[in-house]
């Protein structure tokens, strides 16, 4: 696995300085080989994979594919609504059918701080699931909530390759 520093190039015109990590494809993959690689070495078998939209969503399918896990759906919620903070975790989507009384892979890019992870966790552990582990291609190292599983920890704002326009309008706004 590559060591990635954080960059200092320019992404789209904007400047990355050192508190910021750009990701790239290569990398995610390595980071995905690796992830999938811990999952495998736990012994736990998952009956599905829950991508939380919308940071999970590529590292959910990627993870399918190399755990050769087919069962994949997508949760849906927020915390923040027009930038100001919920009371509590509001559940939008949640195929509730399809995963009840499964082992659940609950699948998300990382554990920034941790809070939404958490409150998912409290309101997973009310559904009717058998069980549910967590697994982030990244964790931040000082994230309130450690995923079950993770790649590495990496530390500042993570540019992912597949979150590059949303990423580069907020460092415009700033």
């Amino acid at each position: 696995m590559r060591n990635i520093k954080h960059s200092t190039q320019y992404l789209f015109g904007v400047d990355m300085s050192s508190k910021y990590v750009t990701l790239k494809w290569q990398d995610v993959e390595e980071d995905i080989r690796a992830l999938a690689d811990k999952i495998r070495a736990s012994g736990e078998q998952f009956d599905a994979i829950l991508g939380i939209a919308r940071g999970g969503l590529v590292p959910a399918m990627l993870l399918s594919d190399s755990l050769d896990q087919h069962n994949i759906a997508t949760i849906r919620m927020r915390l923040y609504k027009n930038g100001k903070k919920l009371e509590s975790l509001e559940i939008l989507d949640w195929p509730a059918a399809s995963m009840e009384g499964k082992n659940i892979l609950v699948v998300d890019d990382i554990s920034d701080t941790g809070e939404t992870l958490s409150q998912l966790k409290t309101w997973l552990s009310t559904q009717n699931v058998s069980g549910f582990k967590i697994a982030c291609l990244h964790s931040k190292p000082k994230t309130d909530l450690k995923p079950d599983f993770y790649s590495r920890e990496l530390d500042g704002w993570i540019c992912y390759p597949w979150n590059r326009r949303e990423d580069m309008k907020m460092l415009e706004s700033r």
